[in-house]
């Protein structure tokens, strides 16, 4: 016999795949890519207005986890850019990195498809960071400012 009650529904109890409701972009969903390249070319108030809505989203701690996983490697490729000559192999790892944040991040969207608000507001800044050591800086920037406003 079984104990426990069983929907008459076999699917009721499981919860449905969709969109993150209210996302964390203040109901609209990412950052336009003329917003991406305004962040990485310095637009600082654009800067901190995009991190607070996306750090909104960013509340549980299992978010907050994956975000300083992220932030990790971020601040790695930059200790990794920073020791790179103009031109040499580090710099070119330190590219190849950027752009295998990605892959790194949409792995963490299908676990946690919290993080997808953080993900269409994240990749369209590495896509305007064109393998520019000055653009890499203010993404790591904004990503710094995502990670303080999520922690309150």
């Amino acid at each position: 016999m079984n104990r426990y009650p069983q929907s008459r529904d076999p699917g009721a109890a499981r919860p449905r795949p969709g969109p993150d409701p209210g996302g964390a972009a203040g109901g609209r969903e990412g950052l336009s890519p003329d917003d991406a390249r305004k962040i990485v070319e310095g637009d600082a108030e654009l800067l901190v207005k995009r991190a607070q809505a996306v750090a909104g989203g960013l509340k549980d701690e299992t978010s907050r986890t994956q975000l300083r996983r992220l932030y990790g490697e971020v601040k790695r490729i930059e200790m990794l850019w920073r020791s790179a000559k103009e031109g040499d192999a580090k710099e070119t790892e330190a590219q190849r990195r950027v752009l295998l944040l990605k892959p790194r991040l949409a792995y963490q969207v299908a676990r946690q498809n919290r993080l997808r608000s953080l993900q269409n507001t994240i990749e369209p800044v590495i896509d305007a960071v064109q393998g520019d050591r000055q653009r890499f800086q203010r993404f790591v920037e904004f990503f710094e400012a995502i990670v303080a406003y999520a922690r309150k």
